[in-house]
């Protein structure tokens, strides 16, 4: 194989070849530096292969590589002479070969001040690329090159492409240097959905619907008609959204339609013939839901925002989520974290509506008739909670069930305490081994359900007296409260409740 390129010094000091090559011939000659290199992202890698195949408009900045000099493997080195960059030996190697040549231009000195052109050549030998030996280290176009693999196309995998190919001397700092390259180029990039880029793609005059969609996707041309829709006036609450963060003055609406839309796209939330009065219908209702809290309404989260519209679109059980997500975002003050993506937070939300609920009951042993029907209370109780609410994960440990030793019996109790989520004791009597077990689950700060029978006269004690206390007439009454008390709990827990009469 044969690399040829132009030889210099990028900003004096760094030794470069800059030419063109096949995509598929640098594919097969570089390989990552696993020790910076990020893993490949096989949708961003997917979306590269698409663009290859469906564009009209292919284009690519260069790849930059870099390679070590070896007196070993190559017959060249960094000169140490004044004026010279590159110098190479006749000897011919058997894996690497550089050339050399110049040409001169009489009396004009280019931009450089240079009166002369030198190019390089790099014979590569084949067969040691058929082994599988890779000479060059992939600094920046991974994923580029990485899409060459996925093509069968052999016109595609034949198109040049530039390159950057930085000649490094064989230094201890040399991969320090690499890892430092691949900083910058990553880190001082601007992302290529920004305000400036989509203006020129949304303009009608340049790109048609048909256009957009093919180089790009559909939900460019949903976004580009729903931006037309779009009134800030009746969608004030959420208008910070849709701003620069870092310059209130400049908008970057066309930013956040297509980034929103691309990510209910990937979530098979939206589909091509989604209309544009629905994509209106839910973020209105998501500029509700930020007018209803004045934290909201200060966000500019863009990611935040994509988060809210995710829940708004996505329906479990003719309920949805959003509003409980609300209220965990509130209640955790989340929206005061700058969110990196809307996938990460949605992900630990729906842990959240996982998590399982669990109910422990404390109470006198009355007899074991008794006990068997507060344990069918308390499950009417959470089957009617559950009725309404189909997302919830919410259970009980069974009341005084517990079997083994003594010494169990109490460490299977306090373990069921620590793991519980709410608490509901029946102090009627003061039974003192219903105020041990209350006691232990107060010092956990669990939430806790205090009962009584109404017609109990013991004096409760004075470090409990003044606590709130439900008491209840029987069995009915004692169902009637826990269902409302769990509810309310659960709200203080950070869930949405929604009561029977509220299910459409």
């Amino acid at each position: 194989m044969i690399l040829r390129g132009i030889l210099d010094r990028s900003l004096g000091s760094i030794v470069c070849v800059r030419g063109f090559a096949k995509m598929e011939d640098l594919e097969r000659v570089s390989e990552v530096n696993k020790n910076y290199q990020r893993d490949i992202i096989v949708s961003h890698k997917k979306d590269i292969v698409e663009f290859l195949k469906t564009s009209d408009y292919k284009y690519f900045p260069e790849i930059t590589l870099s390679y070590t000099l070896n007196d070993q493997v190559d017959n060249a080195k960094l000169s140490s002479t004044l004026g010279e960059i590159l110098d190479v030996t006749s000897k011919k190697k058997n894996r690497i070969t550089f050339s050399k040549s110049t040409m001169g231009f009489r009396g004009k000195l280019d931009s450089r001040n240079r009166d002369k052109l030198e190019t390089v050549t790099i014979h590569i030998d084949e067969t040691e690329l058929l082994k599988g030996w890779k000479p060059f280290h992939r600094i920046d176009g991974n994923h580029r090159l990485a899409a060459v693999n996925e093509i069968s196309d052999a016109g595609i995998k034949n198109l040049p492409i530039p390159f950057c190919l930085i000649l490094l001397s064989g230094g201890v700092n040399d991969e320090k240097f690499e890892s430092v390259i691949f900083h910058n180029i990553n880190s001082k990039s601007e992302h290529l959905t920004s305000e400036e880029n989509l203006k020129a793609l949304f303009n009608n005059t340049y790109f048609t619907d048909e256009e957009l969609n093919k180089n790009f996707s559909w939900a460019y041309v949903k976004a580009r008609h729903l931006l037309d829709k779009l009134d800030f006036t009746f969608l004030e609450s959420i208008r910070n959204v849709f701003k620069n963060p870092l310059n209130n003055e400049q908008w970057q609406i066309r930013t956040v339609a297509v980034k929103a839309l691309e990510f209910l796209k990937s979530k098979k939330l939206i589909s091509k013939g989604v209309s544009i009065s629905l994509l209106l219908f839910h973020i209105t209702a998501v500029n509700s839901i930020y007018k209803s809290e004045a934290v909201l309404i200060e966000s500019n989260d863009d990611n935040l925002f994509i988060a809210f519209l995710y829940y708004s679109f996505k329906e479990i059980n003719g309920t949805t989520q959003v509003s409980a997500f609300k209220n965990w975002i509130i209640l955790n003050e989340i929206y005061k974290i700058k969110i990196n993506n809307a996938e990460g937070v949605i992900e630990i939300f729906d842990k959240v509506l996982e998590k399982k609920i669990r109910i422990f009951m404390a109470m006198p042993y009355y007899s074991s008739t008794t006990v068997d029907k507060y344990n069918h209370v308390l499950q009417i109780a959470i089957d009617q909670v559950i009725a309404s609410n189909r997302h919830l994960n919410l259970s009980k440990y069974p009341i005084m069930r517990e079997r083994g030793a003594s010494m169990d019996i109490v460490q299977n109790l306090l373990n069921n305490i620590t793991n519980c989520e709410i608490f509901v004791v029946d102090i009627t009597g003061n039974n003192l081994n219903v105020f041990f077990e209350y006691g232990f689950a107060h010092s956990l700060n669990k939430k806790i359900i205090v009962v009584k029978k109404h017609n109990d006269s013991t004096r409760v004690p004075f470090d409990v007296e003044h606590n709130l206390r439900l008491k209840y007439k029987g069995a009915k009454d004692l169902e009637t409260l826990l269902i409302e008390r769990i509810r309310q709990t659960l709200i203080q827990l950070g869930f949405v409740i929604k009561e029977p009469d509220d299910i459409v």
